[in-house]
């Protein structure tokens, strides 16, 4: 009896143990420790930009489209505004409304127009077809690898295509016990083999007692499609190579951040780093090069908005939330001198 009781005392403390401390010293251990360099200041180039929800830049990186929604209560499905801004000089250069929202979600991808839908079979099981030019292309009946405690609590979400639009993927959300069931998943759709598959499972606490969080696996997609990059400032950043399905350590917590997005020169992993205190956050925008030399950090956002690499330029651009609804649109230029 003496010794079911040492047991049960002693291994809920070692588990507590490895999660806090063991596992995060560890990770630091192993990962980079960049060096932080200075470049230029970011440009302010809006404000005043209600409820701004997203941006896109145009092909040749000359404009920035910043997507600022009209939904109200009494019209919730009233279609949003688009500005359109010059992105050295900040002049608007033209607005007019979006289209209003399809009922399957639409992804223009390479001059190609895909239509996304998942279908609920069971509560556990879920199909998903991709559309091109109204002809289904594919069509999967999958099931995330971890069950929910209940049926449909683990929903598929947030498709993305791969750069060239040769891979699809989406998510399968996760969190600890009491809210979900299972490390968040992310699953990959080779659209030219026909193959639909989990490839990344998130990293979640070996004690899930409490309220935590799992790993983030949204992908940034490396400008080869060869890489994707994912993680977030709780667990570090890590990438993963599609080719040989093995994963590595890029940096540990203390230089990650949420949603990473990789530039288009391959160079530089940009993500927003949440603020250390709750009560008086400031997110900071962050920059790590992919040789995991440098870092840099810039910011000072209540929020972190959106972010977006130039598709031409060097160039980084991300909304700041203010106050009353109200955002600001900056363009940070990004010069590679400054840390060799």
């Amino acid at each position: 009896m003496l010794v079911v009781i040492t047991i049960c005392c002693f291994l809920p403390a070692l588990l507590l143990t490895y999660d806090s401390v063991i596992h995060p010293r560890w990770v630091d251990i192993i990962s980079s420790h960049p060096q932080q360099v200075r470049f230029s200041e970011p440009k302010l180039i809006a404000e005043d930009l209600v409820d701004a929800y997203r941006l896109t830049w145009s092909e040749d990186g000359t404009r920035i489209e910043v997507y600022e929604s009209n939904w109200t209560l009494a019209t919730p499905d009233e279609p949003g505004t688009i500005k359109v801004f010059d992105a050295h000089t900040g002049a608007l250069v033209d607005m007019y409304i979006e289209a209003d929202t399809p009922k399957q979600e639409i992804i223009v991808c390479a001059n190609q127009t895909f239509a996304v839908e998942f279908r609920d079979i069971d509560g556990y099981k879920w199909s998903i077809s991709l559309i091109r030019d109204n002809k289904t292309i594919n069509e999967f009946v999958f099931s995330p690898i971890y069950r929910g405690e209940y049926e449909g609590s683990r929903v598929p979400y947030s498709e993305s295509f791969s750069p060239e639009c040769n891979y699809l993927t989406f998510i399968v959300d996760g969190w600890i016990y009491h809210e979900g069931n299972g490390p968040q998943e992310l699953w990959l759709l080779d659209i030219d083999n026909a193959v639909l598959r989990p490839i990344v499972i998130g990293r979640w606490p070996v004690l899930r007692l409490w309220d935590y969080p799992v790993q983030s696996v949204q992908p940034g997609w490396s400008p080869a499609e060869d890489r994707i990059v994912f993680g977030d400032s709780e667990f570090g950043l890590e990438i993963y190579n599609i080719r040989t399905m093995k994963r590595r350590w890029l940096v540990g917590p203390d230089s990650a951040g949420l949603e990473p997005k990789w530039s288009h020169n391959g160079k530089w992993i940009a993500s927003w780093q949440p603020g250390a205190d709750q009560n008086a956050a400031y997110d900071s925008i962050l920059l790590i090069s992919t040789d995991k030399r440098a870092k840099a950090i810039t910011g000072q956002c209540s929020f972190s908005g959106d972010i977006e690499w130039s598709p031409k330029n060097n160039l980084l651009a991300y909304l700041c939330p203010g106050g009353q609804g109200n955002y600001s649109l900056w363009v940070w230029t990004i010069d590679e001198t400054a840390y060799k």
